[in-house]
């Protein structure tokens, strides 16, 4: 090979650009080749063709249009006539967006041939060259005249008349293009193409008669072209022929499939009749199966008609015999093993998945997607012996030991082998360690052992210690701060949480997920001041997220600092206002800025209104709190109930819940035993029903009740095996324990058994002493029974675990008014009261705390808020 021949250079750069995907081999030979034209001009400054190949490289290769233009200039001042040169730089020119540069070589090329043309005026290829430009930049009216002289000189030339009938087209003369159809065929009668273009302007014309006549001709003309078949079945679909048409594009596709895809043309769904359906399904198989016939060893065939089987669930059980019969041939046909499987899954006939996964997995043992399918469908059986086999043979040949432990636990686990299930987490841990013993240094190890022992063994304890050691080996890695900082939290130990967050955001100062977590757990501890510098910061870094000023306002609300409150509210009032003015029909607009005013403004008169405009502009929404009268609310209900899913117990309890709201006992009560048919086991509605049934008198039917929900938390609780049984329920130490406790204890308050309250309080504090709900449910307890200092210590130890508690500061500003300490009491309802401001209730006992110690004017006003409060519950 010559090195300095540049056609060499450039075809090699050709095949490595468009056909080997190779951009750095192309790119060194365009670049050699580049070489070689420069060396040519260093050696002849005027040597036209060398300028033009850079020129052309620069421009297709390099996409350098500037260089190319600069190399056709010097071309052009050479050869100022090249005419295809100064066309090339004219659409460079266009390309840059130089509309005037381009449009002035096109004028000095049409002067070039006119001049030409003056001269002499029979000079055919300067008029030809002419209308082609014409036709390139539009000038359609003075093409059709070049052409039209054209075929006056040379009236037997039929590329004149061709191209005349195009431009005729584009001028929308479509009977002057098809005279000139017409005259081509005169002069060629034998040629298809003249036919099928004159078919296609009278197909526009609705000329179908004519249309079809023309490509009845060139079909006889040409009967292998899939072109003419594709036009007359166009014909025919405009003429709602549908059947003809189809058998057109259907032998169009015979005669090139590759080029004419049939569902390019037919859509099973536009088929809007069965005769249709059965006619393009009978000559879809009809081909495929003698395709099959003719040469049964080829997959394709096999393949086409198993994905045409597969498209109706009728025909399922063929398209698995087609991909059986793919398998026979090629048995390691991923397409065709994945096909089968999913029939065999949707026709739900799970035990042929499994034969069939078996004798895949017998020749593949080590697919893993197929291993997980299989057990997916042995679990759907529940064969869970056969899947605990096959993982056990996977973990003795030490194949992905943790992840198929995990799995056979999980399995355990559905058997309720709970302690089996154990086991093989206390494999997994040792692992854990053996990995630790080997590689101490790991930080990401000591992490994920600490996620290991916190969801598996709920052992938080030795999860802090782990995380503890993470942070300690790589103190700056943001997710093992975050890790210790949720343990901290979930231990209501804020401020060590504030402390790991304050370090992360050291590390990330304007990741506004952190600067929002700390900002929430200082309004815990009632920092007000250093949540607002949090939420300050966060609007600095996103002045437009209107969550973060809803947020302060609240905070500001909190801090008694009303006016910096209602500024930030205005600034998301007059977002909705500005979102309602430029569209005021929208729905949405208008239940976005009712929720806004419902809370945090407590607008509730404004909110109305908007909520009324909700149901004016989509009378379908429904907003329960915002409904006036039961006829409004129910029915709604009840549709979506029918509409959705009957069985959805949920939707009874909504249900239930609105007809209490108007004092609709009697539906309500209808309502909870539909939940309880569907869902026997539901204590929480058992519970409100029982409730329910007290309120209305039924004492007996209500203890009853209350009886039947605590066998069924004894017997809950008789099953609890605290390291193993709470696991199933995915729940924290001891927290399900807790729970049980905590809702046995509430029961037996219901049915006066006092001492097994206090006994089981006791238990639910002892299995999760972080859990501030129970000792403020005890200390209701306490309360109810005047053991006031209990009471006390109780409320206070809610309250230092979940400061932001209204509750707990609520009710321990009952024990404190019984004690005659109102001003304490005062200072425990302010804080209950300026978290929670929807209490009637509330209000009209601090109104007796203000009372007390003589301050009537806010006593009344207190009372005047908890009449309206009250009233409108």
């Amino acid at each position: 090979m010559n090195p300095d021949y540049a056609d060499v250079f450039h075809s090699r750069g050709t095949i490595y650009w468009l056909h080997l995907d190779n951009p750095e081999l192309a790119r060194a030979d365009f670049n050699s080749e580049l070489k070689i034209h420069d060396k040519k001009i260093e050696l002849n400054f005027e040597d036209g063709e060398s300028y033009k190949a850079r020129a052309f490289v620069h421009s297709w290769y390099f996409k350098n249009n500037e260089k190319a233009i600069e190399d056709y200039t010097m071309v052009l001042l050479f050869q100022p006539n090249d005419t295809y040169t100064r066309m090339q730089r004219s659409s460079l020119y266009k390309e840059l967006g130089k509309v005037g540069e381009a449009l002035g070589d096109i004028d000095l090329v049409v002067s070039y041939y006119s001049d030409l043309i003056v001269k002499n005026a029979g000079d055919t290829g300067s008029l030809g060259k002419r209308a082609q430009i014409f036709v390139e930049i539009k000038r359609y009216s003075d093409a059709l005249a070049d052409y039209t002289s054209l075929i006056k000189l040379e009236p037997e030339y039929t590329e004149h008349y061709e191209q005349r009938a195009k431009v005729n087209s584009l001028l929308n003369k479509p009977l002057d293009a098809i005279a000139d159809y017409t005259a081509l065929i005169k002069i060629d009668p034998n040629n298809f193409r003249n036919y099928r273009n004159r078919a296609e302007i009278f197909l526009k014309l609705k000329k179908y008669p004519e249309a079809l006549a023309d490509l009845d001709i060139g079909i006889k003309l040409r009967p292998k072209d899939a072109f003419n078949f594709i036009a007359r079945g166009d014909v025919y679909k405009a003429m709602d022929k549908n059947l003809l048409a189809m058998a057109d594009y259907i032998e169009a596709n015979n005669l090139d499939p590759k080029n004419f895809a049939l569902t390019d043309y037919v859509r099973i769904e536009d088929l809007t009749t069965q005769e249709e359906r059965d006619f393009y399904n009978s000559k879809f198989l009809e081909r495929y199966s003698k395709a099959i016939v003719k040469e049964p060893k080829v997959i394709s065939h096999y393949k086409v008609r198993a994905e045409f089987y597969a498209l109706d669930a009728k025909t399922y059980s063929k398209a698995i015999e087609d991909y059986t019969k793919i398998l026979e041939i090629e048995p390691s046909n991923e397409n065709a093993v994945d096909e089968k499987l999913r029939l065999l899954l949707e026709l739900k006939k799970l035990p042929e998945a499994v034969v069939f996964l078996n004798k895949i997995l017998e020749v593949n043992s080590e697919n893993e997607p197929l291993f997980n399918k299989r057990n997916n469908c042995l679990k759907e059986l529940k064969r869970y012996p056969e899947i605990i086999e096959h993982l056990t043979a996977k973990i003795i040949k030490e194949h992905d030991i943790e992840g198929n432990l995990h799995e056979r636990a999980a399995i355990y686990k559905e058997m309720r082998n709970f302690y089996k299930a154990k086991d093989d987490y206390k494999a997994i841990l040792q692992i854990y360690d053996l990995r630790i013993s080997n590689e101490p240094g790991d930080a990401d190890l000591y992490f994920s052992r600490a996620e290991f022992l916190e969801k598996y063994f709920r052992n938080h304890e030795l999860a802090l210690r782990d995380f503890t050691k993470a942070v300690h080996l790589v103190p700056q890695k943001v997710k093992f701060l975050e890790a210790r900082a949720k343990y901290y939290e979930s231990c209501c130990n804020y401020k060590s949480a504030i402390e790991e967050y304050t370090k992360i955001i050291q590390i990330c100062p304007k990741n506004v997920v952190y600067l929002n977590s700390r900002a929430r757990l200082y309004t815990f501890i009632w920092d007000f001041s250093s949540a607002i510098n949090d939420y300050n910061l966060i609007i600095q870094l996103e002045p437009k997220n209107l969550d973060t000023y809803v947020e302060r306002g609240i905070i500001y609300r909190y801090w008694n600092k009303p006016e910096l409150a209602k500024a930030d509210f205005k600034k998301v009032l007059d977002f909705h206002d500005a979102k309602i003015a430029a569209n005021p029909k929208d729905a949405s607009a208008y239940a976005g800025r009712m929720r806004f005013l419902y809370y945090p403004m407590n607008a509730y008169e404004e909110a109305g209104r908007d909520y009324l405009k909700v149901q004016e502009l989509n009378p379908s929404n429904s907003l329960g709190y915002f409904e006036k009268s039961l006829e409004k609310l129910v029915p709604k209900l009840a549709k979506k109930i029918l509409d959705s899913n009957p069985k959805d117990a949920d939707e009874y309890v909504h249900r239930a819940e609105a007809y209490l709201k108007f004092k609709k006992y009697a539906e309500a009560l209808a309502d909870y035993d539909k939940v309880i048919s569907l869902d026997p086991n539901n204590i929480s509605v058992l519970e409100n029903r029982a409730e329910l049934l007290q309120k209305i008198g039924k004492q007996d039917a209500a203890k009853a009740e209350y009886l039947q929900i605590l066998k069924m938390v004894d017997d809950k609780i008789k099953n609890l095996d605290d390291e193993i049984y709470c696991e199933l329920y995915g729940s924290i130490s001891h927290d399900f324990d807790a729970y049980l406790y905590d809702q046995r204890a509430r029961i037996c308050q219901k049915l006066n058994k006092i001492p097994e309250a206090f006994v089981d309080y006791a238990k639910a504090i002892e299995c999760a002493s972080n859990s501030y709900m129970t000792y403020c449910d005890r200390g209701e307890l306490n309360l109810k029974e005047n053991r006031f200092q209990d009471a006390i210590a109780d409320f206070t130890k809610a309250l230092e675990l979940m400061p932001m508690y209204p509750l707990a500061s609520h009710n321990r500003a009952l024990v404190l008014m019984k004690l005659n300490k109102p001003q304490e009491a005062l200072e425990d309802f302010d804080r209950a009261i300026i978290v929670y401001v929807h209490s009637g209730g509330w209000y009209q006992n601090r109104s007796l705390a203000y009372r007390a110690l003589g301050k009537i004017k806010e006593a009344d006003a207190d009372l005047a808020t908890a009449n309206k409060l009250l009233s409108e519950e």
